[in-house]
């Protein structure tokens, strides 16, 4: 399927991509092409593209865990922690720049109340670096 339009979305995520250390959240009604934006947005990038569905903790790290090992093209097994599942990626993917989604964060945050405070803390120590 042709993905049409949507140039002004494609540009702004082209903006926060050339920023030094972005962090872009996108939210809106639901069934609106978010998703299909970002998975156009990255095709041609380094990316981890993961989709949160509803399930309780354990599952969806186990998930994020599967979508990590995946994206480097090695088994890992599952991992204990989100942040040794992030680091394995930033270490182990691709070289260079490396973007990583988390479609349905809504999803990760209603199952593990304290994912949020979490991620901070990942965010801090590796993700803006």
């Amino acid at each position: 399927m042709d993905f049409i339009g949507r140039e002004r979305e494609m540009a702004f995520l082209a903006e926060q991509y050339r920023m030094e250390h972005p962090l872009t959240l996108i939210m809106g009604r639901r069934r609106v092409g978010k998703s299909r934006l970002i998975q156009e947005f990255i095709r041609d990038k380094s990316a981890l593209y993961f989709e949160a569905d509803h399930e309780i903790s354990a599952m969806i790290l186990n998930s994020f865990s599967a979508a990590v090992a995946k994206t480097v093209g090695r088994t890992l097994g599952e991992f204990r922690d989100w942040e040794s599942a992030i680091r394995a990626y930033l270490d182990l993917g691709p070289p260079g720049r490396k973007i990583i989604v988390l479609d349905e964060f809504q999803y990760i945050t209603s199952a593990d109340e304290g994912f949020a405070k979490r991620f901070q803390s990942i965010w801090d120590n590796y993700l803006s670096k």
